[in-house]
């Protein structure tokens, strides 16, 4: 086993960790967390805002433009989609998730054109904003023709090799700052099993893509950081890399933006303790800028060639969503963002309460990228909790899913010192807190969260109740995903073939989940007594 950095408040002294036993470990890490994502993975697109990125990569893979003709059928006014100059519809969500899976869809396409999808028969999973597919979703009826959802089902491997990348970046990232491996594998699990980055990978949410371009951000700004001289070119060149994956991320999800002061701060910091010289440091800071100023040069040319304007995303061409972009205050969001029944990050994914638990021990070991996280994560909550908190309709917070893992790092740490100590009867503690963790999300992800709230609003709408008055759909606790996902339906394609009902298959799910966290946390139990 590798024995843990030397503990430093100063950043510099931190080591990457990696030895050659653990050189294969994030290959591992991405083969496991691929499988259990494929597992549990959805096969079709279940949100308006995930549709309206599938018909921009659809149209950028077949004409080479970004340009849609057509809104979405059952909710033509969806503010999503917005008239360009040119009078094609154009979305207004960032351009990166569109792009990225645009390569991909021509093989998809030539292998639909063969009909394989016949084979299945009414087992292809509907993609809810094909047509008029939620009408047929809400009476059980089949749509007229599978093809289109069949093309989807093709794609959703997408974000399953996307999260399953994250899971490895996470673990890069968790080995650099603990010095651990095994410190690291504690943390990993964590994230990649235990919180929302599981149930969020079987859908075509750019979730999951804005989480790799964070953790790729942050594992860029940390390896130079930590591992090379200060002038070394390779620091410069990671820190410029961090500034192109912060930009990434941006261009992924637009509330990424929150987190660039604070990237800032971080190159910064060391001119503040008068570690380095202004000059080096100022450098340091020009190569995170020119990073992220490259990406934000090409969203500007791409913003001006949909709407004639640089700055303009099309989120101010149209009607958006008022009752979300409305000021509420964060002492009145934050309820919503962190406890209700409906929305609650608490009740949503309770690992978090580890990282917050193990943030002292962290904080003491890295000072600044403490406070960079921390500072990051509290800004961006309050800033959530008083503009975007509802998300529409999605499983939990959904604009902190890509913010969590960063809450979740410090257990790497955490779990280095108990492995290095030997606390064992700790460590068996966290492991037990991860199955825990690992069975909730199972509990999500095998649940069809989105035709639940669909229904529930139903519910609310045959008793002449208005569902979003007072926000009362969030707050109602008899109608909350947290206790009542699995009495709807199931949601993975994979899964619907099991002949157990949804609770008997969780709790299979969730014993094989427990048996191997155990076997894993023995395992290195022998090792670290041998």
């Amino acid at each position: 086993m590798d024995a843990p950095a030397e503990q430093s408040t100063d950043a510099t002294a931190v080591t990457r960790g990696a030895s050659p036993g653990s050189r294969r470990a994030p290959l591992r890490v991405f083969l496991l967390a691929a499988l259990v994502y494929a597992i549990f993975a959805y096969g079709g697109v279940r949100s308006p805002d995930s549709e309206v990125a599938f018909r921009t990569a659809e149209a950028l893979a077949l004409r080479g433009e970004p340009g849609v003709d057509r809104p979405l059928e059952t909710w033509p006014t969806f503010a999503g989609f917005q008239r360009g100059r040119d009078g094609r519809f154009y979305s207004v969500f960032g351009p990166a998730e569109p792009y990225a899976m645009s390569p991909f869809l021509p093989i998809a396409t030539r292998i639909n054109e063969t009909g394989w999808y016949r084979a299945l028969g009414e087992h292809v999973p509907i993609s809810h904003y094909v047509g008029k597919s939620m009408m047929a979703i809400q009476t059980r009826t089949p749509p007229v023709d599978f093809a289109p959802h069949a093309l989807r089902l093709l794609m959703s491997p997408f974000n399953v090799v996307v999260s399953a990348l994250g899971a490895a970046v996470f673990f890069l990232l968790a080995r650099a700052l603990s010095g651990s491996p095994r410190g690291a594998g504690y943390a990993t699990l964590a994230f990649a099993f235990g919180s929302l980055a599981l149930p969020y990978s079987g859908t075509f949410c750019n979730e999951p893509l804005t989480t790799l371009f964070v953790l790729l951000c942050a594992w860029f700004l940390v390896d130079p950081a930590f591992g090379a001289a200060p002038d070394d070119r390779s620091r410069r060149t990671g820190i410029f890399g961090a500034g192109l994956f912060a930009g990434l991320a941006v261009a992924s999800h637009i509330t990424s933006v929150l987190f660039l002061p604070f990237l800032g701060l971080f190159v910064l910091s060391p001119m503040l303790g008068k570690k380095r010289a202004l000059r080096s440091v100022v450098a340091d800071a020009a190569c995170l800028v020119a990073g992220a100023a490259l990406i934000g040069s090409l969203m500007a040319l791409y913003n001006h060639a949909r709407f004639g304007s640089f700055l303009e995303t099309g989120r101010s061409t149209g009607s958006m969503h008022t009752d979300e972009i409305q000021f509420v205050g964060p002492w009145h969001g934050l309820h919503y963002l962190l406890t209700s029944a409906g929305k609650g990050l608490l009740w949503h994914s309770p690992v978090v309460l580890l990282g917050l638990l193990a943030w002292p021990a962290f904080h003491r070991r890295h000072r600044a990228f403490s406070f960079m996280t921390g500072a990051a994560l509290v800004f961006r909550v309050l800033f959530l909790a008083s503009f975007f908190w509802k998300c529409g309709f999605c499983l939990g917070p959904r604009y902190l899913v890509s913010a969590a893992p960063l809450l979740l790092l410090p257990i790497a740490t955490w779990a280095a010192r108990l492995v290095e100590t030997r606390d064992h009867r700790r460590l068996a503690a966290l492991a037990v807190a991860l199955v825990a963790c690992t069975a909730q999300q199972l509990f999500f992800a095998l649940g069809e969260p989105f035709i639940f709230q669909h229904r529930v609003r139903n519910a609310y709408v045959m008793q002449r109740i208005n569902p979003f008055h007072d926000d009362a759909m969030f707050l109602d606790w008899h109608h909350t995903p947290v206790l009542s996902l699995l009495e709807g339906d199931r949601g993975p394609f994979l899964l619907k073939f099991v002949p157990l009902g949804n609770y008997a298959l969780w709790a299979a799910c969730s014993a094989l989940a427990a048996a191997f966290v155990a076997l894993w946390h023995l395992r290195g139990r022998a090792a670290s007594d041998a």
